[in-house]
Formats: C-alpha cells, sequence, structure tokens
C-alpha cells in the first residue's frame, strides 16, 4: 500500500469517527431540551425569592437550595453532552480530571438536590407533626446552617471520584468504566434508598397525621350543623388532595431515578447497554426541572409573586400606547 493509500485511510477513518449517529443526536436534542426547562424553571424561582420578601422565610430556604442545585444540574448539561461529539469526546477521554470533573460536577448538583428534597420533606412532616416545637427552632441561622452542610456533605460524596476511580489511559470517560462499583452501589445507590425512605415515611405520616386532624374539624363542624354528609365529603376530597400530592412528590423523585439506579446495579454486575443508560440518566436529571412545578407552582404565594413578577417585567417591556 502506498503512502497515498494510507493518507487516504486515515483521513476516512478519521472523517467517518467525527460523524455524529443518530442515536448520539438524539440524546444531544433530548438533553438541550432538558437544560432549557431546567435552567428556565429554577432561575424564576431563585428570582422571585430575591424578588420577594414575604417568601424569604426558613422553608423557602431549603426550596431555593434546591432551585440552585437544579439549577447547576441544568448547567452542567452541556458537559454531559460533550461525550457525544466525537472531537470533544477524544479530548474528555484523554484527561483523566477533565473526565473526573465531568462526573464530579453532576454528581454534586445532583446530590444536593436529593438531599434538599429530603430537608423539605423533613420541614414539611416536623411542621404539621409538632408545629409547636418546629417554631421554636425553625430559625434562619439554623436553617442556614443546614444548607450549608447538605452542600458540604454533596460536596465530600461528589467529589469522592477524584480520589477513587478506575480511569486509566485509554478508557473511554463512561460511568462504569471510571468509577467504582462500591461507589456507585453502596454510596450513592445507598444514599439513595436512604431518601427514598426518609421522603416516603415523612409524607406518609404527614397524610395520617393530616387526615385524623381533618377528620377532628370536620367532625366537630358536622356535629354542631349537623350535616354528616356534607363532612364526610369534605374529608373525602381532602384525603384525595393528600394523596395526590404525596404521589406527585414522592412519585416523581422515586420513578425519575430509580430507573437510573436500577440500571447501574445492573450494569455492575450483569451489564446493561449504554444506550439504555444514555436513555435513562435524562429520565433522573428530568426530576430538577419538574421540582419548580412541584415546589413553586402548586404553592399559591410562589404562584401570586410569580404573576406579580412577570407583570412587572412585562409593563417595563412594553411601551405605553401611544395616545393620537
Amino acid at each position: 500500500m502506498t503512502t497515498e493509500d494510507n493518507t487516504l485511510l486515515f483521513s476516512t477513518n478519521a472523517s467517518s469517527s467525527d460523524v455524529i449517529s443518530f442515536h448520539e443526536a438524539t440524546i444531544i436534542t433530548i438533553e438541550l431540551g432538558l437544560m432549557v426547562f431546567i435552567c428556565s424553571g429554577n432561575l424564576l424561582t431563585i428570582l422571585t425569592v430575591w424578588l420577594t420578601p414575604s417568601l424569604r422565610t426558613v422553608s423557602n430556604m431549603y426550596v431555593v437550595s434546591l432551585a440552585v442545585a437544579d439549577l447547576l444540574t441544568g448547567l452542567n448539561i452541556p458537559l454531559q453532552i460533550g461525550i457525544f461529539i466525537p472531537s470533544v469526546r477524544r479530548a474528555i477521554d484523554a484527561s483523566k480530571y477533565l473526565c473526573l470533573c465531568r462526573h464530579v460536577l453532576f454528581f454534586v448538583s445532583i446530590e444536593n438536590s436529593i438531599l434538599c428534597m429530603t430537608l423539605i420533606a423533613l420541614d414539611w412532616w416536623l411542621y404539621i407533626v409538632s408545629p409547636f416545637y418546629y417554631l421554636r427552632i425553625a430559625t434562619s441561622s439554623k436553617a442556614r446552617l443546614v444548607v450549608v452542610c447538605s452542600w458540604i456533605v454533596s460536596v465530600w460524596a461528589g467529589t469522592m471520584p477524584l480520589y477513587v476511580n478506575k480511569w486509566t489511559v485509554g478508557v473511554d470517560c463512561k460511568l462504569l468504566n471510571v468509577l467504582t462499583k462500591e461507589y456507585q452501589l453502596y454510596l450513592q445507590g445507598g444514599g439513595f434508598v436512604l431518601c427514598s425512605l426518609t421522603i416516603g415515611f415523612c409524607y406518609g405520616h404527614i397524610f395520617v397525621v393530616a387526615r385524623k386532624y381533618l377528620k377532628k374539624v370536620n367532625g366537630f363542624q358536622a356535629s354542631a350543623v349537623n350535616r354528616k354528609s356534607r363532612s364526610s365529603n369534605d374529608i373525602l376530597r381532602s384525603d384525595i388532595k393528600m394523596v395526590k400530592m404525596f404521589i406527585l412528590v414522592f412519585g416523581a423523585f422515586f420513578f425519575c431515578w430509580f430507573p437510573t439506579i436500577l440500571c447501574l446495579s445492573i450494569g455492575y454486575t450483569y451489564g446493561v447497554s449504554y444506550t439504555i443508560l444514555n436513555y435513562v440518566i435524562p429520565v433522573g436529571i428530568l426530576n430538577s426541572g419538574l421540582n419548580f412545578f412541584i415546589y413553586v407552582i402548586r404553592n399559591r404565594q410562589f404562584r401570586e409573586a410569580l404573576e406579580k413578577m412577570v407583570r412587572k417585567w412585562r409593563s417595563v417591556l412594553e411601551p405605553d400606547p401611544v395616545e393620537l
């Protein structure tokens, strides 16, 4: 084979390896859409609290911390997309710390997002179960300390792959290739199970306590006006509302992240296709965008403040009509 033939063969292989496949283009499109969806909602949450002093409560400190973590998750998506662009993928695969930082930044934001959802569940649970004790201990300074501690824990757990990893020269920068089974299954998986159980317990207990309270209140009202049928209907409607809230909050969290955790567990034991992983991981990331609707849009005070802010921006952007 001549030199010209070798040069032609090399250039042909290089050009074919630089072509983005349909699968890669699909994942890129999905994740770019997720980035816009996640960043816009969580940025609105942060701006709404910042511009509305009445929303700067202890409980909303956890919501803002969640919004910051979810916003960082969205901003981290371009680095995740880079692995599907051949020229960027080669650069990431060739650099140990660029490869590891791609995973570390993602884990820090995702882990804090899950921790904040757990803190919100605990905050609501304590408020419902023991309101007087909650009012005594729930101060801004303590909430700031809890938020700071949650970020410290997230940074500690998220940056662990920088020190404990399987990266070697020539290996593809993929989760199963560069991260250890112990880190993914025991630390990440164990943390997911612990947070899931905590969130499930909190909202389940809130449902039980609130249901008992509503029965008592409606019972008193019914005996006073002798309208037991209406009281029963009120209890039923309240029960349905609480069940919907529980399913929405816990269901969105669990069913977004469970497929990812399950696939990673199977991947480290029996093996799993990266094509499947590439589609289930965005489902988990989707939870960072849904949190805006779960914790903000469903809150009446947030909705009113958001509508007021949008009206104010609209009045600034739209010029006044010229009088003729």
